[in-house]
């Protein structure tokens, strides 16, 4: 092929020929025509090859491909790699075989980890191998344990453990634990006993899983974080779970109208539905903030205005309440508590 390639001069010729030759070499099957395109140097030439090997293998055109952003920021190469697949048309081990010969810079790593990862669901020591001419690469390592994690993280932990440099362990163990964390947070809890986490990586893991055990089970995640005796750490786990389970009053507000934000739900059992005072359809259309100053409604964003209601567990919330139907201001005070938005 490239001699015949060699004979052409005029640029169309050639582009002419390759896109002939490489429509062929589609119907002979990805190994032989993967085979075809590594002959030809890197640059114009073998972008134009494999271009047309994808748009033969996906069906889009040519003017589809390039005209609405389909090809990947990796460029042509990393879009047919991660085709091929995404579509179960080659192998994890091809797909990595084809990254290491045709993808560039950290699109390779990725791609090569993407591959790794549906490996990793029959054979783990086999999928992390694919990596092994990266030499480390933190682009692959991050992107295989996040992608296996996602079906196993137990094994991702047990594999991160063996990991002989003792920060990029600590980063996959994080890894396997923030998914742990979402399927089995006590499980996760358990695993963090046996990090030595510090400063700063330390308190952003506690926090990730006051999050997600929060969303989970907010009981159970406030009795796990009272059982830190550092009180950096019990803070950390506090601040995570109120992500998810939030200090408040138990009312959910909709858009603001008519001076106000309305009332659009009472949540059973809270602080709100237990005083009394709110319904659905009130206004809110001031609330006190920390100095017991008043600050309407209308010169808060919805956010500013549902931070100015949460706050701390047993401080008061004061509001000045308007009925849906309009008629005088009504000042209701609420205490504020733990939600519990969960069973």
């Amino acid at each position: 092929m490239l001699a015949e390639l060699g004979k052409l001069t005029g640029e169309p010729g050639r582009e002419s020929f390759l896109r002939g030759a490489f429509t062929c070499a589609a119907g002979l099957g990805v190994t032989e025509a993967l085979k075809w395109a590594w002959q030809i140097p890197s640059g114009k030439a073998r972008d134009i090859a494999l271009l047309t090997l994808f748009c033969k293998w996906s069906g889009k055109s040519t003017v589809d491909v390039l005209g609405d952003g389909g090809v990947a920021r990796g460029g042509i190469a990393d879009t047919l790699g991660s085709f091929l697949l995404k579509e179960g048309r080659a192998t994890p081990e091809q797909v990595a075989a084809f990254a290491y010969d045709f993808v560039l810079g950290r699109r390779r790593a990725l791609l090569i980890a993407d591959a790794a990862v549906v490996l990793s669901a029959t054979d783990p020591a086999k999928a992390f191998a694919l990596g092994d001419g990266l030499s480390g690469n933190t682009d692959f390592l991050q992107r295989f344990a996040t992608g296996w994690a996602d079906h196993d993280p137990q094994a991702v932990w047990e594999w991160a453990g063996q990991i002989p440099d003792q920060e990029t362990r600590r980063e996959m163990q994080a890894i396997a634990m923030a998914a742990l964390g979402e399927s089995d947070p006590p499980t996760a809890a358990g695993y963090l006993q046996g990090m030595q986490l510090q400063g700063e990586f330390r308190a952003s893991v506690i926090e990730e899983l006051g999050t997600n055990w929060g969303a989970k089970d907010a009981r159970a995640a406030l009795e796990w974080a009272e059982t830190f005796p550092d009180a950096a750490d019990h803070a950390s786990a506090k601040k995570g779970i109120r992500v998810s389970a939030p200090v408040g009053i138990g009312v959910a507000v909709g858009g603001f109208a008519n001076n106000g934000y309305e009332v659009s739900s009472v949540m059973p059992e809270s602080p709100a539905s237990r005083a009394g005072g709110l319904v659905q359809g009130d206004r809110i259309v001031a609330v006190k903030d920390a100095h017991g100053n008043w600050l309407n409604s209308g010169d808060l964003n919805q956010m500013e205005f549902v931070g100015q209601i949460r706050g701390e567990p047993n401080t008061t919330a004061v509001l000045q309440v308007q009925g849906k139907d309009g008629g005088a201001l009504r000042t209701v005070t609420i205490t504020r508590q733990q939600l519990m938005l969960n069973p």
